[in-house]
């Protein structure tokens, strides 16, 4: 792997993970405002789609970042599921 392609790789990793983090940010704020006061807001359900769009639009960046991770050529290794037995099934 070329020092520029680890580059690009580690740069589109860094990028998913802090809209990821932000992401996390604003569906925990997103649950506030639904729980909070309406009287806070001018208009309370209009921040709440206002939020919302926003949110989609973080979990759509985040999901073309993987896809320029893949197109960079980046291959996350899959891990393997090892079953376990659960307490219900003995």
């Amino acid at each position: 792997m070329t020092d520029a392609k680890a580059t690009h790789i580690a740069l589109a990793k860094t990028y998913r993970k802090s809209l990821d983090d932000i992401l996390q940010e604003m569906k925990r704020q997103l649950m506030e405002i639904h729980n909070g006061s309406p009287e806070d807001f001018e208009d309370w359900a209009e921040a709440i789609a206002q939020h919302t769009l926003s949110i989609r639009d973080l979990e759509s960046a985040i999901m073309r970042q993987g896809m320029t991770l893949k197109s960079i050529g980046y291959e996350q290794r899959k891990r393997a599921l090892i079953p376990t037995t659960s307490p219900s099934s003995r």
